[in-house]
This record gives structure tokens, sequence and C-alpha cells, in this order.
């Protein structure tokens, strides 16, 4: 397990999955304002003393049922025969594809972003590392300097206006694929 996700302990690797499966169950049924940590811990099967050696807090198991659901979406690496155009929007297709019909996971996405647990904190972190390292492949040669840093602000605003409902993901797709293109063409 990574240590980023859940905390130290001597609990054992197969119960820290059962609570993590438990907690993503909780989430979907009933949402992030009614689960606790109580109740994933009954859930798993466990007492909420062993939950809260593997989880700190709730902003903790959020943080952790959402960080694991967008790693085991399924994601491919980015084909590089493709243009960085391509390669960027189909990022996008990803990570949509990843969070796409569960209203659930926004909570959790959330306390992510702006909880102030230490521990969702150190999510955060390993989240923002793992799409700045999977940018940095979809980007390879083709993009540098201003112009990647320019495409990395292009995809968050993308993600974010297709997460909050206000734009369409084949639309902002197509812009921002189209924005790429400007971006590779001016950097060359």
């Amino acid at each position: 397990m990574d240590e980023a996700i859940l905390r130290p302990s001597e609990v054992a690797p197969a119960t820290r999955t059962r609570l993590l499966d438990a907690g993503g169950a909780e989430l979907a049924e009933h949402g992030a304002d009614v689960l606790t940590v109580r109740r994933v811990a009954r859930r798993a099967g466990v007492s909420p003393a062993t939950a809260y050696k593997v989880f700190g807090s709730k902003e903790h198991l959020l943080a952790a049922v959402f960080v694991t659901h967008l790693r085991a979406a399924p994601g491919e690496e980015p084909d590089d025969r493709l243009p960085v155009e391509e390669r960027v929007a189909g990022y996008v297709d990803g990570l949509v594809a990843a969070l796409a019909g569960n209203s659930a996971l926004d909570s959790a996405l959330r306390v992510v972003f702006f909880g102030h647990d230490p521990a969702a904190r150190r999510i955060r972190d390993s989240v923002i590392d793992d799409f700045q390292d999977r940018f940095d492949r979809v980007c390879g040669d083709d993009l540098s300097g201003p112009a990647r840093r320019t495409a990395r602000l292009l995809l968050a605003g993308a993600l974010v206006l297709t997460g909050i409902g206000l734009d369409d993901p084949a639309d902002a797709r197509a812009e921002l694929a189209r924005a790429v293109r400007e971006l590779r063409d001016a950097d060359r």
C-alpha cells in the first residue's frame, strides 16, 4: 500500500484493502455526509480502533477512497505516434471517464484538494505528482518550457470546466486539442 494514502500501521494489508473497499462502497451508497470511519469499520468487519489506525479522520478516508478510485481507472500510456494535441485531449478523456457518473466522488475530490487533514494533504501531493508525471509523458518532447506550462493550465481548466458541468466534455476536448495544436506550432 502506498504510504501517501494510508497511515503506516501494523494493520494487515488485507484488512487495509477491506477498509478501502468498504469506504468506496459506503461513499457510493450513502454519500460523504453520512460516511464515517466507524461506519466503514463496521462494513469492513473490523473495530473502529483498527480503522482509525489506518485512517486518522473522515477527510483522510475520503481522500484515500478518491485516489484509489482514480488510480484503478483504466488508462493507457500515450501513443507517441499521435500528435501531442491528441495525446493531451486523450488524457482529459481518461480522467473524465474515471470520474464520470460518480457524484459521490465529487465530495472526495473536494477533500483531496481543499482538505486540511495532513494525511489528506499528503494524498493531494501524491495526486499532483501523478498528474504531473502523466502530463510529462503525454507531452513527451513535443512541448517544452512556456508552451508546456500553458498546456498544463489549459488541461487543468478543461478538467475544472467539465467537472463542474459548465462545458460539455466533447467540446472541451476539441477546444483543448485546438489550443495545444496552436501552442505546438508556436513552440516550433
